[in-house]
C-alpha cells in the first residue's frame, strides 16, 4: 500500500461512517441521487458548456486566466498559448459536469427521501445501521471509481498532448496502487456503456 491507497481508504472510510450515521434509508437515497445524477450528468453536461460558452464567452475568459505566468513556466506557457481555448473548454465541462451532478443528485435524493421517508422505521434497528455502512462504502468505492475513470485517461491525454514529464510522486503511486490496479479493467467497461448514450 502506497499513499494514494491511503487516500482512497480514507475516502471510503468517510462515506462509510456516514452511512452508518444516516442509516440504510438516508444512504439508499443518496446511493440513487448519485447513480440518476450519474445519467442525467452524462447527457447534459455538453450542451450545458455549450449553452454556457455561446451566451456567456466563458471559454475565452478560461483561456485569458490559463494564459497567467502564475500557471506554468514560460516553456510551458507558450505552448498553452497555442492551445489553450481547447484546454479552456474541457476546464468549462468539467465544471459543467460536475455542476449538473451535484444538482441533480441532490434533487433526486431529495425526491428518492420523499418517497421512502414513510418506510424509513422498517430500516431501523441493526439492519438499518449494517446496511447504512455497507452502502455508504460501496458509494465511497464509487465515488473513488468515477475519479479515476475520469482523471486517469486525461492525466495521460495532458501529459502526452503538453509534452510533460510526469511527476514521479504522482506516477509510481498510481502505477502500484492496489486499489486502481482493481479498477482499471473496469473503466473500459464504464466508457463504453456512458458512450452509448
Amino acid at each position: 500500500m502506497n499513499w494514494l491507497d491511503g487516500v482512497i481508504f480514507l475516502i471510503v472510510l468517510w462515506f462509510a461512517w456516514r452511512g452508518l450515521r444516516a442509516g440504510l434509508a438516508a444512504s439508499l437515497t443518496q446511493a440513487i441521487g448519485l447513480i440518476g445524477g450519474l445519467f442525467i450528468s452524462f447527457i447534459f453536461y455538453r450542451p450545458l458548456a455549450a449553452y454556457l460558452n455561446e451566451h456567456w464567452q466563458i471559454t475565452d475568459k478560461i483561456s485569458s486566466w490559463l494564459l497567467l505566468d502564475v500557471f506554468w513556466r514560460p516553456p510551458v506557457a507558450l505552448e498553452i498559448g497555442k492551445s489553450n481555448k481547447l484546454l479552456a473548454l474541457g476546464i468549462l465541462e468539467l465544471l459543467s459536469f460536475l455542476a449538473v451532478l451535484m444538482i441533480s443528485a441532490y434533487v433526486i435524493s431529495t425526491v428518492a427521501y420523499l418517497f421512502l421517508s414513510p418506510g424509513k422505521y422498517l430500516f431501523w434497528g441493526p439492519f438499518g445501521i449494517i446496511g447504512g455502512f455497507v452502502l455508504g462504502a460501496a458509494r465511497g468505492l464509487g465515488v473513488v471509481f468515477i475519479l479515476t475513470a475520469v482523471f486517469l485517461p486525461e492525466q495521460a491525454k495532458a501529459v502526452s498532448f503538453f509534452g510533460l514529464v510526469q511527476p514521479e510522486w504522482l506516477v509510481v503511486p498510481l502505477q502500484q496502487s492496489r486499489f486502481i490496479s482493481l479498477f482499471e479493467p473496469w473503466i473500459t467497461q464504464f466508457w463504453r456503456f456512458f458512450n452509448y448514450f
